[in-house]
């Protein structure tokens, strides 16, 4: 009597290769895929945020006086000193604050409102020079409009929304 030995996988292992296959590929799609512009926008007007509530506490919690100077790249904090009688404005080091490439590094635009000064002061006190940031992509299409009020509350709306 000849037994004949089958080589080969079962449906069910077949099966369970290819489950695995489709969760690692639908995985592997989802790290690889850029993000889109508006999300981009977001999450760095989301990070804006974070930062100058990082940096209204460090003022409060420190004492110190802080300045934010926001360019077409990213944002730079300094801190108000006084040096041999004069009063000069420092960059913070060491500098856990400042993100001078986080428009720059996301391809985004950014556009201070017409009344936002050069340099936004952030007070001991909590007080803080108001102003308005639109955080948007190449074309002003799409983004995030991030506004700081004179107590430091900061608040981030779509662009489709009108302007508080």
């Amino acid at each position: 009597m000849q037994h004949r030995t089958m080589a080969g996988f079962t449906l069910i292992e077949l099966l369970v290769v290819l489950i695995i296959l489709g969760v690692v590929i639908s995985m592997a799609v989802t790290l690889v895929r850029p993000m889109s512009d508006a999300r981009r926008a977001q999450v760095t007007a989301q990070q804006c945020q974070r930062v100058l509530q990082a940096a209204e506490q460090e003022a409060l919690l420190t004492p110190a006086v802080l300045g934010l100077e926001i360019t077409p790249q990213g944002l730079q904090f300094y801190r108000y000193v006084i040096d041999h009688d004069h009063l000069r404005w420092q960059r913070l080091h060491p500098d856990h604050l400042s993100q001078p490439r986080l428009f720059a590094d996301q391809g985004l635009q950014v556009t201070r409102s017409p009344r936002t000064p050069r340099k936004v002061v952030i007070s001991a006190s909590g007080e803080v020079t108001p102003f308005r940031l639109t955080i948007s992509n190449a074309h002003h299409t799409l983004g995030y409009r991030v506004s700081v009020n004179a107590v430091g509350a900061v608040a981030i709306s779509p662009l489709s929304e009108r302007a508080p």
